[in-house]
């Protein structure tokens, strides 16, 4: 099993509505393949962990990259990983800030290493979708 991080840039502004439509293809997809995670959206980034079988994971990612909703993916890090992180794609969304993020399990410990690259902007006020 494999942890797999990356970063890339949307094509456009993204509303909570397009975010929301972007969030049930994920359920979908990612639910029927046992992968779970986490991806954030911040002022035209994206931000996602994925995590489950390796070759499903990579299969995923390769579809990701030709995403035309995004561009420049960049891996930040990928890892042979015993468990989760996310062990439950509890599907949500919701607009939340630093303060709010450092309380929530299982990720407020996720961003004490700054893992943005240089071209992520500050971790102030996130769309989250998990």
């Amino acid at each position: 099993m494999i942890r797999l991080t990356y970063a890339s840039t949307a094509t456009k502004e993204y509303s909570s509505e397009e975010l929301l439509k972007l969030l049930k293809e994920c359920r979908t997809n990612n639910g029927a393949k046992n992968i779970t995670g986490i991806l954030l959206y911040a002022k035209g980034i994206f931000f996602q962990v994925l995590e489950g079988d390796e070759a499903t994971v990579n299969s995923l990612y390769a579809t990701i990259e030709k995403d035309k909703r995004h561009k420049g993916c960049a891996v930040i890090e990928e890892q042979h990983i015993t468990e989760r992180a996310f062990p439950h794609w509890s599907m949500g969304f919701e607009k939340i800030n630093a303060k709010e993020l450092s309380t929530m399990e299982g990720l407020n410990d996720f961003f004490e290493h700054d893992l943005r690259p240089p071209v992520l902007p500050p971790i102030n006020t996130l769309s989250v979708l998990y």
